[in-house]
């Protein structure tokens, strides 16, 4: 269960959670519950799928106008799915809020362990401080029902203990396919290929810091190229790239399959990212696995890192960003594409996988 999964609204969005229920499948037999509202809809609708064998149910609903009205639609909707799925030993939840209440409930219905791994950005200072009464609410309820809570970063765990201070919260990454992201076959050459990769949210991946701080490195080297590639719409910064002149320079892709991504990451010579906050990073796991060093603000799994995989610069500073890739593209930096794709080897899938199954077999023992 989660908070965000792929539906017909949104195919995008929780996409990494989905990759979780795929990782699992070998192993158990794995069903995901998500229900979703549709202002399409005038009746509560089921999709019951089989996908990359994972028995997938989105139930949507239509979308009332008043709380209440939601509220009463959403819990009709979570009880038709409890209905088609039975015998859960465990509930797996993703992402506390908003959903978190479902997470119980299902713990309650099955008669089972919850353990929840926390992937968002909604934690940090800025952002807890803004909490509502129904967050704040849902987040002490699951915090007293939960068996073991996960946090995907030390970054976020951190974060997280204001909210939760008396409980253990364990480190399981996010994680990434060491099938498609292997190191590149070519050394670099040019040092002239930068890829970024987000949302190109406004508020918290900050592209306005990473076109100016590419259009001031291109006036002092015109072979600097870049490629952007976003599940969400570009053409606002298309736009922007045109109208300062840098069309030539910059490419925009996406959405990309996971597979895509890593092919483009082969014909890249680094990685930039200029997010304001990272509770992660699965970016930054895939240039490392495939060799890439990264030039990232200070975030996620990219927070303070050692020279041997890249460099950070500060957040709001595209001087400094610009003269990283200029010197990158110099050759001023030196860096060992072995040393850094087995770095990346602790987000390996199989990795992460025998972390879960301890975890999930620890609980199952307990419950027993």
């Amino acid at each position: 269960m989660s908070s965000w999964y792929p539906s017909r609204i949104d195919p995008h969005v929780g996409n990494f959670v989905q990759r979780f229920a795929e990782l699992l499948v070998n192993d158990y037999t794995v069903s995901v519950i998500h229900t979703v509202a549709d202002k399409n809809c005038s009746t509560i609708e089921v999709s019951d799928q089989l996908i990359a064998g994972v028995r997938t149910v989105i139930i949507y609903f239509p979308e009332k106008k008043w709380k209440i009205g939601r509220w009463l639609q959403r819990r009709k909707a979570l009880a038709r799915g409890f209905r088609l799925i039975e015998d859960v030993d465990l509930v797996f939840g993703h992402v506390l809020l908003p959903q978190g209440l479902q997470f119980i409930g299902a713990k309650n219905y099955y008669n089972c362990p919850l353990v929840v791994l926390e992937h968002g950005s909604y934690f940090r200072k800025e952002k807890r401080k803004a909490f509502n009464r129904i967050q704040r609410t849902i987040l002490k309820r699951t915090s007293q029902n939960i068996q073991q809570l996960l946090a995907v970063s030390a970054v976020l765990s951190e974060d997280m203990k204001a909210v939760f201070p008396t409980t253990n919260i364990a480190i399981v990454p996010n994680f990434i396919a060491p099938s498609l992201f292997v190191p590149k076959e070519q050394k670099t050459v040019s040092y002239n290929k930068f890829i970024h990769i987000s949302t190109l949210d406004e508020q918290t991946k900050n592209p306005q810091l990473l076109f100016e701080g590419f259009l001031s490195a291109v006036k002092q080297n015109a072979s600097l190229q870049l490629t952007v590639i976003s599940d969400q719409s570009t053409a606002v910064w298309e736009n922007w790239v045109a109208t300062n002149g840098i069309s030539a320079h910059v490419r925009f892709l996406g959405p990309c399959s996971w597979e895509e991504i890593a092919q483009e990451m082969q014909q890249h010579d680094a990685l930039i990212a200029t997010s304001n906050y990272e509770s992660f990073g699965i970016v930054f796991a895939e240039a490392w696995a495939v060799g890439l060093p990264v030039l990232s603000t200070s975030v996620g799994i990219a927070s303070s890192l050692p020279a041997y995989l890249g460099r950070n610069f500060p957040k709001n500073d595209a001087e400094a960003l610009c003269q990283l890739i200029v010197s990158f593209a110099a050759e001023d930096m030196a860096f060992d594409q072995q040393e850094i794709s087995l770095h990346a080897t602790q987000y390996h899938a199989q990795t992460v996988l025998k972390q879960l199954q301890t975890i999930f077999d620890q609980q199952l023992l307990n419950h027993e």
